[in-house]
């Protein structure tokens, strides 16, 4: 307001958003093999091997620290380290933000109802694993693996199991029954035999 310019947080490098990450980035993947260039463009001034190499070996190591580093746009926390360092990771470990999304940067009280990196269950991440294949081959498209249903849409439980197994998703009858044991209101349920299985409709 009255012509004056809001003031910025002070945040370091990711007022930018991810403009300076790409940056690092780039100049990571320039010095990695610049640092044999270097090393030999080096040789020609009377400095010491060690220093020599020192001095090769700075430019990516100041690059990749920067990266490990890196805060996010959102929280200001390092958005790859929480204690381990995750460069594969597609969200911030703190905040949550997915990676390449912009965002304003947010006070850190802001946050101080979210768990601190916080991590799926196993056993519920399993459960939805199975579930997602399981409604895709038993309802939406059998025809994935290959799996016969009859008129009512069951499938038997052995086939089933042979067929996920062949086509890569591992899949055992304790599975099966974890899912359909988990909700009240299963999407999934078994015949009186304990020999088939199919999608609710």
């Amino acid at each position: 307001m009255n012509g004056e310019t809001p003031e910025e947080p002070m945040n370091g490098p990711q007022k930018s958003g991810w403009d300076t990450y790409r940056w690092w980035r780039k100049a990571m993947w320039i010095s990695i093999p610049g640092f044999l260039l270097l090393y030999f463009t080096l040789s020609y001034l009377p400095l010491p091997e060690w220093l020599r190499a020192f001095l090769a070996f700075l430019p990516p190591f100041v690059s990749l620290t920067r990266l490990q580093h890196y805060k996010c746009p959102r929280c200001g926390n390092q958005f790859f380290y929480d204690g381990s360092w995750n460069p594969w990771t597609k969200n911030c470990r703190h905040c949550g933000l997915p990676k390449w999304e912009e965002a304003t940067f947010v006070e850190p009280e802001a946050f101080a109802d979210l768990p601190h990196n916080p991590k799926p269950d196993p056993a519920v991440a399993e459960r939805l694993r199975v579930k997602n294949f399981l409604t895709l081959v038993l309802r939406d498209d059998p025809g994935a693996i290959h799996l016969t249903l009859d008129s009512e849409g069951w499938a038997d439980v052995n086939n089933l199991l042979t067929r996920a197994n062949r086509y890569g998703f591992k899949l055992i009858r304790e599975n099966l029954t974890n899912v359909t044991a988990s909700t009240e209101e299963s999407l999934l349920e078994w015949d009186q035999s304990g020999d088939r299985i199919r999608a609710r409709r």
